[in-house]
């Protein structure tokens, strides 16, 4: 059984055991020796389907997390607290056949005591894990500039497997790929490719496929049918760092799967009802702010109150961006992107950034239909006309709405000039070609651990 399988089914085999147990416990210390009631069953079973479900929008069963990071741990805490919101709402709302229900001080006991838990033996298996995979290689097939981006991205994302660099040339062989500690380049026999064992994960291809012999191509094919994958680095980039670099971007790119965007009519109509209905529920919810916030920047630094900026919309269409203003007023206009300890910001404004509150006027933006909850983040029109002047495709990302949050802001830091732009529009574009109701699930609970550790500026 593969590895990423193993760890799914035992970390799903625990949560629910876990899970389940400790409902089951607290229920009796609650009850204090009376008779468990006849729905207790019943009603396990609404967070034992809900709780999974959270875990995985954040890929709690997945190796690609780093299970014992503190960002892992926050994204699993909030994961664990929307499961309980989740939990009471569906028992004591939407269940038409009200059964038993677990007592106010259950529910909550067992959802704490169940992400400490979760969270110990997570780190513990994730570490076993952890050893194994630094037993085992990935081959890189290529010694260019797209092989060095690619072992670069893989070393910062945090794969821990080793490498294997091959090299069908024969001209670099012994050499490094990039710097003294990366892999020293081997030579690749074509007969080598038929001894690969499962030590090896994958064999990334990462130079130009067409130059390849067909008895080569023929021998990888073979390769692949014994049970060592043959990926191309952009499949990689997209299953395993979730972007797509933007070395592979080619205007012909819009016509692959995944940017037809006329078949997801129904997806996009769907998203802009629950838009609206969203945006409705925020605006509502945070009224307070919108008396406080305009005291307090007055009371600093008096009007104007809201900073109106031309930003880039759906197809290239410019649009009025709505913000609490931050800067002082003599700063506002500047087209420069802040940087971290920007002089122009407020006192206020650093309250009001650190606590993402200066982006609750938006939520006007989201009603008039110029944004969306998710997307990517919309740029200043001046910025974009620079940007897409010297990169053609970065107006791949303008094919949605541009959103509040976005899958470039969950992953990437705060961007301060074109090589950010650039690694962000990556993180977008993923967006754009995975577009769904998962994917923006896991993108609010990501905003939701941002908001909590004070990420963002």
């Amino acid at each position: 059984m593969r590895p990423r399988v193993l760890m799914l089914l035992s970390l799903l085999i625990l949560d629910t055991i876990t899970l389940g147990a400790l409902f089951y416990i607290f229920t009796l210390i609650r009850l204090q020796g009376v008779p468990l009631p006849e729905g207790i069953g019943s009603s396990l079973l609404i967070p034992l389907l809900i709780t999974p479900m959270m875990i995985a929008l954040i890929d709690g069963f997945s190796l690609k997390n780093n299970m014992r990071s503190l960002n892992y741990a926050t994204e699993h805490i909030v994961a664990g607290l929307a499961a309980l919101v989740l939990t009471i709402v569906s028992m004591y709302v939407f269940t038409l056949k009200p059964g038993y229900y677990f007592s106010r001080i259950v529910l909550p006991l067992s959802y704490f005591t169940f992400i400490a838990i979760s969270l110990f033996y997570r780190g513990y298996i994730y570490s076993l894990f952890h050893k194994h995979q630094k037993q085992r290689y990935f081959i890189i097939l290529g010694t260019g500039g797209l092989a060095k981006e690619f072992y670069m991205d893989c070393l910062n994302s945090g794969i821990t497997q080793n490498f294997r660099v091959l090299d069908l040339t024969q001209k670099k062989v012994g050499q490094k790929l990039c710097g003294s500690n990366s892999p020293v380049i081997e030579a690749a026999p074509e007969s080598q490719f038929e001894t690969l064992n499962g030590s090896h994960d994958a064999v990334i291809v990462a130079d130009d496929r067409r130059s390849m012999k067909k008895e080569f191509v023929e021998r990888l094919i073979k390769c692949h049918f014994n049970g060592v994958p043959i990926i191309s680095v952009e499949k990689f980039y997209e299953n395993y760092l979730q972007r797509i670099p933007s070395s592979l971007v080619h205007p012909q790119l819009l016509l692959r799967e995944g940017f037809d965007f006329s078949r997801s009519l129904v997806f996009e109509r769907i998203k802009r009802f629950s838009d609206i209905v969203l945006a409705l529920i925020g605006l509502i919810l945070t009224s307070p702010f919108f008396l406080l916030v305009p005291i307090l920047i007055r009371w600093e630094d008096k009007d104007p109150i809201i900073f109106e900026q031309v930003r880039t919309g759906k197809n290239n269409v410019p649009f009025s961006c709505y913000k609490f203003r931050t800067m002082t007023t003599t700063q506002i206009n500047s087209p420069a992107c802040t940087e971290e300890f920007d002089s122009r910001i407020t006192k206020v404004g650093k309250w009001l950034r650190y606590l993402h509150l200066d982006e609750l006027p938006q939520l006007w933006n989201v009603l008039k239909g110029d944004m969306s909850m998710i997307g990517p983040r919309p740029e200043q029109a001046k910025l974009t006309e620079v940007y897409e002047k010297q990169y053609f495709c970065y107006r791949f990302r303008h094919l949605v709405r541009p959103g509040i949050t976005g899958w470039a802001q969950v992953n990437y830091k705060y961007g301060e000039d074109l090589s950010d732009a650039i690694k962000k529009f990556e993180y977008d574009l993923y967006y754009i070609r995975h577009f769904s109701f998962r994917l923006d699930a896991n993108i609010a609970l990501k905003t939701l651990t941002k908001m909590f550790m004070g990420a963002g500026r």
